[in-house]
């Protein structure tokens, strides 16, 4: 080995002596200037040695599969570094995939680097000496499978991409990964990202082979942007399992030929004579498979590989048959009103129908001075196109009116000057342009322009923290933002008021961008600039939704009808020396559609980007400070108004008879009578199967209906979810009502200009409100949209505990935290129970047996009880507690379990449970703690109850307790029902929770038709909740508790009375064990603030030993997730214990009154009783123990050390010590003839002295 690195140095030197070089490529004047300076890197143990591709020290892979991740920070055995003199390679901490280890392989210095841009010619080239890798040995065991090499790479290169390569060999030889590729360069300076790369080692099986990762590189790792180095991580050789797809496709019955039959990133074939395409070889797991030809339905798929087999999969292309009514739409409409009508698609053909729909006006009229046509009003000719550039747009129904004149892509329209800004930023707002100019004296205005460049003198102050405004957008309502710098987020701006009402954040944040397009359809941003060159597609909340790479990026806009389509497009604009505008579909990959180029560009023209009314484009040139109106060939909704809208635009309508409708709504705003509009509505069955045209009049007459305006909704309570709403109409008009939607949902009518709305759940609400007339209904008021927030609970510490001495009562610290928005309301409804029943103040229920009742006797089955309706009314929704400890409360009371009805029907298991006075037995799925006993099992009666007893028949409901059965009892609703008709009973295990449910659905009383539906909830720590969600006819007839396996001890919550509802939650709990007190036991919380919750832990009555107790909580966070069981550990132990007696050192008498303390670690102390004896209680630790008391001598115990759970004696005898008093008072009489003396401690005896 060191023979071979001589000799190659050898080599250099007499290369570089003689002038004997070989022809290299030219490097950069960067790369010669940073040489100047340049300082090696120390590789390795600066051996230099090359190992041999044959590595007899490497341990050969004979266990499949193989799989290192380099996270022990060293070499396997089984693999085998290599580097030549000027290369490295070596397993570094922070490279991995996540942040972990991996290994590097890396260049170091210029020496001898020879450069070309061929792949394999770097890689030959420049061996050995910038030659790194790693060397394996494979000995193949023979399973079924392919064996194959895979692993995850990253790489990256310091002046060019040629500067760095690598292969993989098998016995010296170059393979091919499965894309069929030998040699590998970076496409990036700084990485790609990490990427997984495969080799099928299949063909070298048979026997034992040398496998070899090589890369060549010439500067180390970092040494300028990411160096010429590549990471490998997770290595793995393996056997790969695979399988084949045999499809066959069909239409009616028969073999469909010519169909495309397809698997995304795999493979497209088209199917033979016989429908018949096979797929081999596939990885083992699930794919999709879609299959279509035109004319034919669309169909897709999931089917599975299995290891070694073949899986059959069919697919029924037969063509759908769209139907639609009525097939031409005449409306007559008073101006200003709304009609909404309905048009129906129906599919009599054998395959699933996907259709889309589309609004075609026939004439477009925009507004504004055109000069190229010589017109101010022109009739615009779109579908002639000349730029080379373009598409053709005949699926998006353009119209071609006549007009002479050809127009292209690109023409200039309009040409704007704003005055007193240098323009940057644009946006069109339907009747004003808005700019913005970062280099004025404020670069956070937005500033107001008419469209021939005038300014209105109203401008919007932005100043959000950045250093300026960038590209816009506008809906006409907000301004869309991008904030350069601060926050890099995207700002919403309402422009009437000025005022931000959002910020949007995400991904792109991570650095400033400059161009912004919104999508005000869909709710979507694009964004992007030059720092990041990429643009982010994302959804209203700014989660990613797709990426693209886009040098440069200066502007940005989104045309919702662009595109050969007209389904969507994105226009872009790069600040770069092309001065290209591109336009490009987000739906397909982002494929670049046409182009064109910045008008009178210099090189990096490029600023901001905005759409017009009509469909064309604004387009900024920062280099002459002018604004462009320039045309895009694409008229919004093909051309002309928006009267005529439908609910949705596409949709699936099931095969033979499947059928929908579609909302068509008229808007007649802004009309006059007598006034005509015209369009169609044209229908299209996909892939290319049929289309059909709705031709839609809209007529005009009669009086004007005054709509409503000005509507506002406000969520004025976060809590219950209240909504205020109001709105302007004049007054002294005949109307009927106001029509109030929410969501586009009728949700109430009234005639007054005000409504309060009860939100069903947290979210986005948007309403409207419509007048009504004899004639028909106005445009609606609004939107006015409402957000309410969903808050989360968060606690901490996560699970609290405390270590305390036997019989005490220590607090223990936890609190609640709002992690999620609006308010936060929680509660723990065993303690507010406990308030509530330990409050005198309070009226309690009464459960006590009415005696007249248990005279009676059980009535005659179907017979009508006396009793039903004459139980003892509830007056507090809390109870108990019972002789064992069980208490009650329900959804009622402030702080009570919130009702939170889990739907089990379409995932339980349906226990068929069926007749009169019958029962089924339910295993459980944990051990149930009831009372005195735990059980694995129960059984659920027909008539409401669930016992662990025998008795699951008895039809008459008791009070409770009762010593008849049925005991060890659980009744939600015990009364005489009949499993008949549509009555279920299921059950349901949540794991994740650890809660299992019994459902009773649709159970009717005896001789009733009315059902009721209601649940039993068992937590495996013992809770109990009933939920009632729909209760019908009388329900004062049944009784509701529990009760002991004697029937001794019950919690009775109600017999016989009113009290079960629908929407009501009962939460029925054992007593608490050592958490005796929770303060405050509910509360709310604001967004992002916390409170304190003070709990206490009693270790009255506990051994030595560690015990746990969930607390319970609820709060109104979005179901099921509004419960939640906070783990609490309390460690008892018993503490040291110093005890004695301290007497007096003469005469042995007790001393009363001494103080004792005991200090170490921490400090202790007590005082010693009348008879002299005294107990402290400590911490294990090492103490000096000292007793001190005024008038006697102070006493040390040095170095005492206290064992917990050992009792310590230090008794000690202390000494009077004589000291001065501290007073002394004089008291004469009247006549001075004598004189009381007193005089403050210590004890006498004592000399008085008078003179």
């Amino acid at each position: 080995m060191k023979k071979i690195t001589k000799f190659l140095l050898m080599l250099v030197a007499v290369m570089l002596s003689s002038g004997v070089m070989l022809a290299q490529l030219q490097i950069s004047d960067l790369e010669k200037q940073m040489i100047q300076n340049f300082q090696p890197k120390e590789l390795g143990d600066g051996s230099g040695e090359i190992l041999p591709l044959n590595v007899d020290a490497a341990t050969p892979i004979t266990t499949f599969p193989f799989f290192d991740d380099f996270e022990s920070g060293v070499w396997s055995p089984n693999t085998e570094p290599f580097s030549g003199l000027e290369a490295n390679a070596t397993i570094a901490a922070g490279e991995g995939v996540d942040g972990g280890f991996g290994v590097l392989l890396e260049g170091n210095s210029y020496v001898g680097y020879y450069h070309t841009t061929l792949c394999t010619a770097t890689m030959d080239n420049n061996r050995p000496m910038h030659e790194a890798g790693i060397n394996m040995t494979v000995v193949p065991s023979g399973e079924l499978g392919n064996l194959t090499l895979e692993f995850d790479y990253d790489q990256f290169f310091s002046f060019a991409n040629y500067y760095d390569a690598f292969e993989v060999l098998v016995n010296g030889t170059p393979i091919a990964d499965l894309n069929g590729e030998t040699c590998f360069y970076s496409a990036s300076a700084m990485g790609d990202g990490y990427r997984n790369i495969r080799f099928d080692l299949s063909a070298y099986a048979g026997a034992t082979f040398d496998l070899q990762i090589d890369f060549v590189g010439k500067y180390y790792r970092n040494y300028y942007q990411g160096g010429d180095a590549m990471i490998i991580d997770n290595l793995r050789v393996f056997y790969l399992a695979t399988g084949d797809f045999s499809v066959d496709v069909t239409a009616d019955g028969t073999p469909l030929a010519g169909a495309t039959v397809g698997i995304e990133d795999v493979n497209e074939y088209i199917t033979d004579a016989s429908g018949h395409v096979d797929f081999l070889s596939l990885e083992t797991g699930d794919y999709e498979i879609y299959a279509y030809k035109d004319g034919m339905s669309f169909a897709t798929q999931t089917a599975t590989i299995l290891p070694f087999g073949v899986t059959q999969v069919n697919f029924d292309l037969s063509p759908p048959v769209m139907v639609i009514n009525p097939l031409v739409i005449i409306e007559t409409l008073n101006p200003n009103e709304y009609l909404t009508t309905f048009i129906g698609i129906q599919n009599i053909g054998a395959g699933d129908l996907f259709w889309t729909a589309e609004i075609v006006y026939p004439v477009l009229t925009v507004d504004g001075d055109y000069p190229k046509y010589g017109i101010s009003k022109a009739d615009i000719t779109y579908g002639t196109v000349s730029n080379t550039l373009a598409f053709d747009r005949s699926e998006a129904g353009d119209v071609v009116n006549g007009i002479e004149g050809t127009r292209t892509v690109g023409d200039v329209l309009e040409t704007v000057n704003p005055q007193g800004v240098q323009p940057w930023g644009v946006a069109f707002d339907g009747e004003y342009l808005w700019v913005t100019d970062p280099f004025g004296a404020n670069g956070n205005a937005a500033t107001q322009f008419n469209t021939d460049g005038s300014a209105t003198g109203y401008s919007i102050n932005m100043s959000f923290g950045g250093s300026w405004i960038a590209d816009m957008s506008s809906d006409g309502v907000n301004l869309y933002c991008c904030n350069v710098g601060g926050d890099n987020a995207i700002k919403v701006v309402d422009i009437a008021s000025g005022t931000l009402i959002e910020t949007v954040t995400g991904a792109f944040t991570i650095t400033s961008q400059r161009g912004l397009g919104h999508d005000e359809i869909n709710n979507e941003y694009y964004i992007g600039g030059w720092n990041s060159n990429n643009i982010w597609r994302t959804d209203a909340t700014g989660a990613t939704i797709s990426q693209f790479a886009y040098a440069g990026v200066s502007g940005i806009a989104y045309h919702p009808q662009g595109g050969p389509d007209a389904f969507g497009s994105v226009w872009v604009v790069g600040n770069e020396p092309g001065d290209m505008i591109n336009e490009y579909d987000p739906n397909t990959g982002w494929t670049l559609l046409q182009g064109f180029g910045i008008p009178s560009g210099i090189g990096y023209s490029g600023a901001g980007l905005g759409l017009n009314g009509d469909g064309n484009l604004w387009v900024v040139n920062q280099s002459n400070q002018t604004i462009y109106l320039v045309d895009t060939e694409e008229p919004l909704s093909g051309g002309g108004g928006d009267w005529l809208t439908l609910d949705f635009y596409e949709g699936n309508v099931e095969a033979n008879g499947g059928s929908m409708t579609v909302p068509t709504n008229l808007d007649a705003t802004g009309t006059e009578a007598g006034e005509v509009y015209n369009a169609d509505i044209v229908f299209h069955a996909q892939p290319n199967v049929s289309e059909t045209t709705v031709p839609v009049t809209m007529i005009i007459a009669g009086d004007e209906l005054v709509p409503a305006t000005d509507l506002e909704a406000v969520l004025v309570n976060m809590i219950t979810g209240r909504v205020d709403l109001s709105w302007q109409f004049p007054s002294g008009i005949t109307f009927e009502y106001f029509l109030i939607r929410r969501n586009g949902q009728a949700i109430a009518n009234t005639q007054n200009t005000t409504h309060t709305d009860m939100l069903p759940t947290y979210g986005i609400y948007d309403y409207t409100v419509s007048a009504v007339y004899a004639e028909g209904e106005t445009v609606p008021a609004g939107p006015a949209q409402v957000i309410w927030f969903i808050p989360e609970m968060c606690w901490n510490p996560a699970s609290p505990e405390n270590y305390q001495w036997v019989e005490t009562e220590e607090q223990v610290e936890l609190w609640v935290s709002n992690c999620g928005e609006g308010t936060l309301t929680f509660s723990f409804p065993e303690y507010v129970a406990q308030t509530l029943l330990n409050d005198p103040n309070i009226e309690q229920n009464n459960t006590d047996p009415i005696p007249s009742f248990a005279a009676m006797g059980d009535v005659a089955k179907g017979e009508k009880d006396p009793r039903d309706g004459q139980g003892h009314p509830i007056v507090l929704g809390a109870g108990g507690p019972d002789g064992f400890g069980y208490e009650w409360i329900d959804s009622d009371e402030a702080g009570g379990p919130i009702y939170n009805w889990i739907e089990i029907n379409a995932m339980g298991t349906d226990h068929g449970l069926s007749g009169d006075d019958a029962f089924v037995t339910i295993s459980l799925p944990f051990s149930f703690p009831f009372y005195e006993n735990a059980y694995s099992s129960l059984k659920a009666s027909s008539n409401g109850y669930l016992t662990f007893g025998a008795d699951g028949t008895d039809y008459s409901n008791d009070a409770i307790p009762s010593t008849i059965d049925p005991n060890d009892l659980i009744a939600a609703f015990w009364d005489d029902l009949n499993f008949t008709g549509a009555a279920k009973l299921y059950s349901y295990f949540d794991a994740a929770n650890n809660y299992f449910v019994i459902e009773y659905e649709n159970v009717p009383k005896l001789g009733s038709s009315d059902v009721n539906t209601y649940q039993y909830i068992l937590f495996a720590n013992g809770k109990i909740m009933f939920q009632y969600k729909s209760m019908n006819g009388a329900l004062n007839s049944s009784t509701v508790g529990v009760e002991n396996a004697a029937g001794t001890v019950g919690l009775q919550v109600a017999y016989n009375t009113d009290y079960i509802a629908d929407n009501l939650a009962v939460l029925v709990f054992s007593p608490s064990h050592f958490i005796i007190d929770v303060q405050p036991a509910l509360g709310h919380v604001t967004e992002g603030d916390s409170i304190q919750v003070m709990m206490t832990y009693s270790s009255a009555g506990y051994d030595a030993g560690a015990y746990t107790e969930d607390l319970f909580a609820t709060t109104n966070e979005l179901v099921p997730g509004n419960e939640h069981f906070i783990p609490n550990t309390m460690y008892v132990y018993t503490p040291g214990h110093f005890f004695g007696t301290v007497t007096d050192c003469n005469s042995g008498a007790a001393l009363f009154g001494v103080t004792v303390t005991a200090v170490g670690a921490e400090t202790y102390f007590t005082e010693t009783a009348a008879d002299g004896t005294y107990d402290l209680y400590v911490d294990e630790d090492t103490y000096d123990v000292s007793f001190t008391q005024v008038g006697l001598q102070t006493v040390v115990v040095l170095d005492t050390f206290a064992m917990n759970g050992v009792m310590t004696e230090v008794s000690i005898g202390i000494c009077e010590e004589p000291y001065p008093v501290g007073w002394v008072f004089l008291d004469p009489n009247e006549a001075d003839t004598k004189a009381m003396i007193t005089w403050s401690d210590p004890m006498g005896p004592y000399e008085i002295i008078y003179d």
